[in-house]
């Protein structure tokens, strides 16, 4: 509602010198199918939580786990260590997951998830909408934060079906009293829409493209200014 930064998600990127910008749909996959991703999950992390250790105090981070992250007790044992050991707050990183990665083996994901939440952390729930049993993981997981899936949010403003299954969602969530974020939102027709729905917190290239981490404290600054109100793509700042 402020149109101020709440949180930063990490985003994985890879330059490649020999073929250029992988996009991430191509290396995580290969990640996957080699048995790195745990390993790329972990280096990622310690990025991440060092590069937040420079922010404002009133700042979160989110950061995405993947299917194999919850499945491996491993893994898990391996990320609650990066937690322990960095000095970035627990209680300020939320991990985000998707329904896939619940229902590949549930329990165990459920286990993942309980220990992320005693050392402190939040847990949100990645695309929500776009699955087949998205209201039995709400009711059975202990969710901090429901995202809005993107392709609801597209056309929010024009499509009513859209627009009705928005407004659920947010329903839901505030009587389960659990925050709901829309992602993807573009426009500021989108953004006005969703503030018409009642819903609290966004996010997209509406307010800012992908950034470097070494740019977000210029970006702060910028937000900061008394005309940052005037969001949008060509501003560049949110």
């Amino acid at each position: 509602r402020t149109e101020r930064a709440i949180a930063f998600e990490a985003l994985a990127r890879w330059t490649s010198p020999a073929v250029g910008d992988v996009p991430p749909e191509t290396f995580v996959r290969l990640a996957e199918r080699y048995s790195m991703v745990n390993d790329l999950t972990q280096t990622l992390l310690k990025k991440t939580l060092t590069a937040a250790t420079e922010w404002p105090s009133h700042l979160r981070v989110s950061f995405n786990l993947s299917t194999f992250d919850l499945a491996s007790p491993d893994a898990m044992g391996k990320i609650l260590a990066i937690l322990r050991k960095s000095p970035f707050p627990i209680d300020r990183v939320d991990f985000e997951i998707t329904e896939t990665a619940v229902f590949v083996d549930f329990e165990q994901a459920r286990r993942s998830i309980l220990a992320l939440k005693e050392l402190g952390a939040r847990v949100a729930l990645d695309d929500f909408g776009c699955g087949y049993s998205s209201l039995a993981y709400v009711q059975k997981l202990p969710l901090d934060r429901i995202k809005i899936d993107r392709g609801f949010v597209a056309e929010v403003e024009t499509d009513k079906a859209s627009r009705q299954i928005v407004k659920t969602i947010v329903d839901l969530c505030r009587n389960m009293e659990i925050p709901c974020v829309a992602e993807g939102v573009e426009t500021r027709a989108q953004l006005d829409a969703l503030r018409g729905l009642d819903c609290r917190f966004v996010q997209g290239f509406f307010f800012a493209q992908p950034m470097a981490g070494g740019d977000i404290p210029a970006y702060l600054l910028r937000e900061a200014s008394p005309d940052a109100a005037l969001v949008g793509p060509e501003r560049k700042v949110a």
